[in-house]
C-alpha cells in the first residue's frame, strides 16, 4: 500500500507468502524469491552454533527448520548444484549464494572469500540451464 508493486527477496522462505498474494486472497506486490540462502560450511548463512552438528557430515539432516527453509550448507559444486536444483524446484526466480563473510556472522570473517570459482561457476551454471 506504499507503492511497491514488485519486491525480490533474496533469502528466505517467501514461497507462501507470493502464493496468498498471487491467490488474491491477501494484497501485496510481486515476489520474486531466492529461496533459501546457499553458503559454504562456517559461511556467512551458516546458522549453527558452535556445537551443532553438521547436517551432511552428522548424516542426520538439518536439525531445525532455519536450516532446511533459511539456508542450505553446501560444499562443492555438486552440492550447490543441488541446492540451486532445489530452490528452483520450490519456486525460486534467482540464486542467492554467500561467497563471503559476514558483519554478523560468528564463525567467518568478513573479508573470508570462501566459495572457490568452480563452485561460484556451478551455481551461475545451473541457474542459466535452468533459464534465470
Amino acid at each position: 500500500m506504499n507503492g511497491f508493486t514488485t519486491v525480490r527477496d533474496l533469502g528466505g522462505p517467501a514461497k507462501s507468502i507470493a502464493r496468498i498474494i498471487d491467490s488474491g486472497m491477501f494484497p501485496g506486490p510481486r515476489i520474486y524469491s531466492s529461496e533459501a540462502f546457499i553458503t559454504q560450511t562456517s559461511g556467512h548463512a551458516d546458522f549453527r552454533k558452535l556445537n551443532d552438528r553438521h547436517p551432511t557430515l552428522s548424516g542426520q539432516g538439518p536439525s531445525h527448520w532455519v536450516e532446511s527453509e533459511m539456508s542450505f550448507i553446501a560444499d562443492g559444486p555438486d552440492q550447490i548444484r543441488m541446492a540451486v536444483r532445489e530452490n528452483l524446484r520450490r519456486g525460486a526466480t534467482q540464486i542467492k549464494i554467500m561467497v563471503s563473510g559476514g558483519v554478523t556472522s560468528e564463525f567467518d570473517p568478513l573479508h573470508s572469500l570462501q566459495y572457490q570459482a568452480d563452485e561460484i561457476q556451478m551455481a551461475v551454471k545451473t541457474a542459466e540451464q535452468w533459464g534465470t
